[in-house]
């Protein structure tokens, strides 16, 4: 499932696709090989038990300004994680994440991180299922001025950056969220 929390630029979604697109295309799947739901159109999300994994797509929205779809989606994100089904959380995707698990969210202290970033892979990365085997340091596309300013309670930190600690993290076996966008 790609929980598509919002849309790319106009301009680039008709020369490049969108949010969806690119995930799916990272996945190794084509778009028939996975279904989307779209919360901030009204889109029901489906009951954990009827997906084999969820990857929630970037935003152009805010988490803290608890829009009702984003708190409906924090809901499905905690009702998700008690199930053992494969999460991913993607910038927008990464925020909602470590809210619903109880962590923080807020405007970037150290300002927005835009472009591209050099994201320094911490040492429990190279115990991680996800992202052992990554070189110590990547680059990677980031776009946001919100960011997680607290981590959820058990998050084991697995990536950061210079504007930003938390580029990434794991919770419990199954989820994982990061604020760049491998996409």
């Amino acid at each position: 499932l790609i929980v598509k929390s919002g849309d790319t630029f106009p301009e680039l979604s008709a020369a490049s696709g969108d949010f969806e697109d690119w995930i799916a295309a990272g996945l190794g799947v084509g778009n028939g090989r996975v279904e989307i739901c779209c919360p901030p159109r009204g889109e029901v999300l489906p009951d954990p038990s009827e997906i084999s994994g969820a990857v929630v797509s970037g935003s152009h929205a805010m988490v803290t300004d608890r829009e009702g779809w984003s708190t409906a989606t924090a809901g499905w994100i905690r009702k998700t994680l008690g199930s053992g089904v494969p999460l991913l959380g993607i910038c927008y995707g990464h925020q909602l994440l470590a809210e619903a698990a109880g962590g923080r969210v807020g405007d970037n202290p150290r300002g927005r991180e835009f472009g591209t970033a050099e994201i320094v892979m911490l040492p429990e990365a190279k115990r991680d299922p996800l992202f052992r085997g990554l070189p110590g340091t990547i680059r990677g596309h980031v776009c946001h001025a919100q960011s997680v300013i607290v981590p959820p309670p058990g998050a084991v930190p697995l990536a950061s950056s210079v504007r930003d600690p938390h580029q990434a993290f794991r919770l419990g076996k199954q989820a994982w969220g990061v604020q760049f966008h491998p996409e």
